[in-house]
């Protein structure tokens, strides 16, 4: 049994390494298929947001990419720099297959980078108790950030985070924006993320965390979280049935609003985390919300809906966050509504 299971991490942790790969330059058939492989399975997201990790850890234990590592674990001579994975897969052209050596050598700058991330944390960890620091990312941008204790944040476009780390506790404040967290098990600190309507606390798990002003949204993708309120920031509790405190599991998403968490009848994890890959997936969504999540990865073409009726229509699918044209295009092809350029922005209206 274990022998069976050794070889299915192998696998996952292969086509892991696979995707990364092939992402860097892909096209949208092989994003579609990556999108499908995510889908498949919790373990899947998991494996990749690992591989990620790595990458995005790389960047701080040797960001002029001077350490070398060893890809062949056997004793061969080749030698590779500690690379960075860059901040969007898109590209214009299919990246190569992968080698046979390339998951070697991923395994390889796993070990150096392990051992990479224990001097820093060694050498630096004291200097961050007690100490506020602020990341923030500027729109369409994304950042990942190894926290003291090993743990990984991934901010998505526009967003604001304050960490704060001490001996006894870590804390993160979400002021705007969304981020994706990857905790490490530390049972004398607690982790928790605040927002301005919710408090999320951890031991160690994953989950994603999106700040929407009046609203936090929680989506769970390993482990469990406890969410409750903000009371302080809260506003009259929500006629709209919910508790004041939820155990949310794998699987699970909520939203925290009106001193209210509410569990998502129908939650969707892989949505949740799949802006990591730059996608955008809606699900009969209002016109309206679609292009307020397209202007949030990108200052121009700014799209501007105007009418009420227009902006309620409703439409599904998945699309390249990057490329907010594609959205022009669906709307547009019915012929009963028109597109206009004006200046850096993009009008829809009826005919």
């Amino acid at each position: 049994m274990k022998k069976i299971l050794r070889e299915d991490e192998v696998r996952i942790a292969t086509e892991a390494a696979r995707w990364q790969q092939a992402l860097a330059g892909a096209d949208e058939s092989v994003r579609a298929e990556f999108t499908d492989w995510l889908k498949a399975s919790p373990r899947h997201v998991r494996e990749f947001m690992f591989m990620e990790a790595l990458d995005a850890a790389a960047i701080d234990a040797d960001p002029d990419r001077a350490l070398e590592l060893a890809t062949d674990l056997s004793g061969g001579d080749e030698h590779a720099h500690v690379s960075r994975l860059e901040p969007s897969v898109l590209g214009s052209a299919p990246s190569p297959p992968l080698r046979a050596t390339s998951l070697s050598r991923r395994w390889a700058r796993g070990l150096g980078l392990a051992a990479a991330m224990l001097v820093c944390v060694m050498a630096g960890g004291y200097w961050w108790m007690n100490v506020r620091h602020t990341y923030v990312t500027d729109v369409g941008e994304q950042r990942s950030v190894r926290l003291p204790d090993g743990s990984m944040m991934h901010l998505n476009t526009d967003s604001r985070a304050v960490v704060q780390f001490s001996d006894s506790d870590r804390a993160i404040r979400l002021e705007s924006g969304e981020a994706l967290f990857k905790v490490e098990r530390d049972a004398g600190r607690p982790f928790e993320v605040l927002t301005p309507s919710a408090r999320i606390r951890v031991l160690g798990t994953e989950f994603n965390v999106r700040e929407m002003g009046s609203a936090t949204r929680v989506a769970v993708v390993d482990g469990a979280v406890k969410v409750s309120p903000e009371e302080s920031r809260t506003a009259a509790p929500s006629p709209v049935a919910g508790k004041g405190e939820e155990i949310l599991r794998a699987g699970d998403e909520a939203n925290v609003a009106q001193s209210q968490v509410i569990k998502s009848p129908k939650p969707n994890i892989e949505r949740a985390v799949l802006w990591r890959a730059r996608r955008l997936v809606f699900q009969e969504e209002s016109l309206g919300v679609i292009a307020e999540e397209f202007n949030r990865y990108n200052r121009t073409p700014r799209i501007v809906i105007e009418g009420d009726q227009v902006s309620g229509r409703r439409y599904g699918g998945t699309f390249n966050a990057d490329d907010p044209q594609s959205l022009v295009r669906l709307v547009t092809r019915s012929g009963d509504l028109q597109a206009e350029q004006r200046g850096d922005e993009v009008i829809i209206r009826g005919r």
